[in-house]
């Protein structure tokens, strides 16, 4: 019965680690950041390619 009780602490580091997700925070801002200036700085090409495509 006492079980339960340690056995909590485990999903709450778990948690802990998802919650701050600091890494992953950092990451999706990058690739966001990335992606803008990709698609920005490669607009007109990407244009084209996808007339062309069609």
């Amino acid at each position: 019965m006492s079980a339960p009780g340690p056995v909590s602490p485990p999903p709450a580091e778990t948690s802990t680690v998802d919650s701050s997700s600091p890494i992953v925070t950092q990451f999706s801002s990058s690739v966001s950041a990335t992606a803008t200036r990709v698609h920005h700085h490669h607009h007109r090409p990407h244009h084209q390619r996808r007339a062309l495509l069609l």
